[in-house]
């Protein structure tokens, strides 16, 4: 945020979501930071850190070395196009919850997966920050909510460290089998192809609730 124009900084904090989305990713001997900017203007000013080598994270007092730094850019309604004009040969998606993800109603954690509670926080987010493209809709939702099935899962119970306080959600794998008309099927990809920028439920920013698709077993 300290990296971004100030005018920019007081517009976000005004914002109802944070457009920021940040996780790690473990890969063998590899740390992948992945930051993701899902409004225009924040991405547009992540795009301009060319130079960027190193961050300082005062409250750790850590100053952490970037040794690759690499940018990519995804249109909203390039992503729209894509998923919406994809050819339907299976009905099969294999997700992979890659930190721990959870929900927050009425005050408690929900710590089990929710067709629900997962298609609604993306339909919401998704309509927060498109411009062009609004998709929630309570009838929409209870139609996927009726033809979307998790049919298989291997998830356990993780905690996120947050300062003082530990948050647990699941994590791991998991396949959906989506029953529902072939438009609600690609609606049902695109909203897990957007949950692999924006994550899962409460907390993403944070890094909480990351996922990612099983290419190998994608519409298998």
């Amino acid at each position: 945020m300290e990296l971004l124009p100030s005018e920019l900084v007081e517009h976000l904090h005004n914002l109802s979501y944070n457009p920021f989305r940040q996780r790690l990713i473990f890969e063998k001997e590899l740390v992948i930071w992945e930051i993701v900017g899902l409004h225009k203007m924040v991405s547009e000013e992540l795009l301009k850190l060319e130079n960027l080598r190193e961050i300082t994270i005062k409250r750790a007092q850590k100053t952490v070395s970037l040794s690759l730094l690499s940018k990519d850019a995804i249109a909203v309604d390039d992503l729209v196009k894509k998923e919406m004009g994809r050819e339907i040969d299976s009905r099969i998606i294999s997700l992979k919850f890659t930190s721990p993800t959870s929900f927050k109603a009425n005050g408690h954690y929900d710590i089990f997966p929710d067709i629900r509670k997962i298609f609604r926080s993306l339909m919401m987010n998704f309509d927060f920050f498109s411009e062009t493209t609004k998709i929630y809709d309570y009838e929409v939702l209870s139609y996927i909510e009726e033809n979307v099935h998790i049919v298989s899962y291997k998830l356990m119970t993780k905690n996120f460290h947050l300062e003082k306080i530990k948050v647990k959600g699941f994590q791991g794998d998991m396949t959906l089998k989506v029953t529902c008309a072939e438009q609600f099927v690609k609606l049902v990809l695109l909203m897990i192809k957007y949950a692999t920028f924006a994550g899962i439920g409460m907390k993403t920013s944070l890094g909480m609730g990351g996922v990612s698709i099983n290419e190998r077993h994608y519409l298998r």
